[in-house]
């Protein structure tokens, strides 16, 4: 029978913590692999998954990778905890195309009556008998081509050869609640993969501002999402309509400070929904100095607008940097479709980037902002909503 066997990293360190953390993990790792027919036991440090069907490994693979708090993984024969069945179950995991090899042990059933390099050593010669007069055949401690990993646990023992690295972090939900401001770009989803990879559970913001924003940058959003929720199932979506509060701030407040006050406007709204939601945490893709909002002095004015805590997972991170996490979570191809957001619908030549808190303020006078985000119409899409993207988009047009 085959096993993913699940190792935890981060989780071992949390003290009191640590079991609360593993039922989120073990959780989280039901929901994300539902659609398929596996049972799921927790034993010690470890999570098992039995798998009837070997041939849905690599897109279970794929799933795993993806679900923060797991350290490592592998894909496991289970047998008797006796050495000759140890020993039959290595051998027929034995690839002989790669004949130079070494075998490690873990005992974590100190009852078992060989220690650990006994039983690499006893597996490793039954290997050199079982291939006797293979070409290359030998054992190689220190570079090997193959590894065949044994671990001896109380009522079983598993065998494999590759521990596949998890996505490491923290399980999603152990750190809380937050709201991630969302849009089509490049930053925003990356900022979102971090966050939930600190074990924050995020519900996405996304503002467009029909008509001058089209269905189709829309369409990105939901694109992103459905990225998104290869991380956790459960992320929804809220699509605010910022049109009125848009062209209120273009009409009534200076230019060169519309990217501020369309920034603090956002906040403030991101920051009812955290109140709904119980959570303190608003998160933006925001890095330190990108663009011309993205000042110290900038961040300064927008974070003094709301009482949550803002955070920047990107803050230091260059462009580069962030185009590479980009492509390692899928998210850029589709971030750099050719749709804009609302943030460049009349975007000024020259927006301050040193604003100052008692100018924006009186800006802000100038309109009624608390009304018109009171007012602002808003959808939420869940999973489900979201893998009907076709049917949505009509309704909408």
């Amino acid at each position: 029978m085959k096993v993913i066997l699940i190792r935890f990293g981060e989780l071992t360190l949390k003290g009191k913590n640590r079991k609360e953390c593993e039922r989120v993990l073990y959780n989280n790792i039901q929901k994300q692999l539902s659609d398929f027919e596996l049972t799921f036991h927790k034993d010690r440090n470890r999570i098992y998954i039995n798998i009837r069907k070997v041939e849905y490994f690599e897109e279970i693979k794929g799933i795993i990778k993806k679900i923060p708090g797991i350290h490592s993984f592998s894909i496991a024969d289970v047998c008797e905890p006796n050495i000759e069945t140890i020993k039959e179950v290595a051998i027929n995991n034995f690839n002989i195309d790669m004949p130079c090899f070494k075998v490690n042990t873990k005992r974590s059933d100190k009852t078992f009556p060989l220690l650990s390099q006994e039983v690499s050593r006893i597996v490793g010669g039954a290997i050199l008998f079982a291939n006797d007069g293979l070409k290359g055949m030998r054992v190689d401690v220190k570079n090997p081509e193959q590894e065949i990993n044994i671990e001896i646990q109380k009522n079983s023992a598993y065998v494999f050869h590759q521990k596949i690295l998890g996505m490491g972090g923290l399980p999603i939900g152990t750190a809380g609640k937050s709201i991630v401001l969302l849009s089509g770009g490049i930053d925003s989803p990356v900022a979102a993969i971090m966050a939930m990879k600190r074990g924050l559970k995020i519900t996405c913001l996304h503002f467009s501002s029909p008509p001058y924003t089209k269905q189709e940058s829309l369409q990105k959003v939901f694109d992103l999402v459905k990225i998104l929720q290869t991380f956790d199932k459960d992320i929804k979506l809220i699509d605010c309509n910022f049109s009125e509060i848009q062209l209120a701030i273009h009409q009534e407040c200076q230019d060169r400070y519309e990217v501020t006050i369309l920034r603090r406007m956002m906040l403030r709204q991101a920051s009812r929904a955290c109140y709904k939601m119980r959570s303190r945490v608003i998160i933006t893709g925001e890095s330190l100095g990108q663009v011309a909002s993205q000042t110290i002095d900038g961040m300064f004015v927008t974070d003094n607008t709301v009482p949550n805590l803002i955070l920047r997972p990107l803050i230091t991170m260059d462009k580069l940097e962030i185009i590479k996490l980009a492509e390692k979570y899928k998210t850029y191809e589709i971030s750099i479709l050719p749709y804009e957001d609302c943030c460049v619908i009349f975007l000024p030549k020259n927006p301050a980037t040193s604003p100052k808190l008692e100018i924006i303020e009186a800006e802000e006078e100038k309109i009624d902002f608390k009304k018109l985000i009171e007012n602002s119409p808003i959808k939420i899409y869940k999973y489900n909503d979201l893998h009907q993207t076709n049917s949505i988009l009509d309704e909408l047009m």
